[in-house]
């Protein structure tokens, strides 16, 4: 029969070490058990601001909602603005990623800039602190106006 085995990472000592996959599924024999070591790496905090394109004046608007998505598999990490526009988020691995901001006010939409960047592989133990982020929002016209 297999089993599913899935870390929760907010039971982790360190909140910066995540698990590189979300899930295992191995077979365990009845009245059984089995080692596995789960690879963890480490992730970063990445922080930020959201800013109106030309003008650089601050978007102070809470509860858009910022995205992180995995250019390689795809997978979306979400965390929602204060009400001063600035956003984080704990705990994001290495790689690259497409960033979006979603749930505009009126259903304007929104282009940000820049919509990409690179998460490198931190070194194991370091302490070099949050990747900050200065994100430009284009506010266009409601979608479908």
């Amino acid at each position: 029969e297999r089993s599913r085995l899935e870390l929760v990472p907010a039971s982790m000592k360190n909140p910066l070490l995540v698990p590189q996959t979300e899930s295992v599924s191995m077979e365990i024999g009845p009245h059984g058990f089995r080692e596995y070591n789960l690879p963890l790496v480490q992730g970063v905090e990445v922080m930020g601001n959201l800013f109106l394109e030309g003008t650089g004046e601050p978007l102070k608007a809470g509860g858009l909602t910022v995205v992180f998505e995995d250019l390689a598999t795809g997978k979306r990490n979400e965390t929602t603005t204060f009400h001063d526009g600035s956003f984080y988020f704990l705990s994001l691995i290495p790689g690259d990623y497409h960033v979006s901001v979603e749930d505009a006010p009126g259903g304007s939409e929104l282009r940000v800039s820049p919509d990409s960047f690179e998460q490198d592989i931190p070194a194991l133990g370091s302490d070099r602190g949050p990747v900050e982020l200065r994100v430009s929002v284009e506010v266009g016209s409601p979608v479908g106006k």
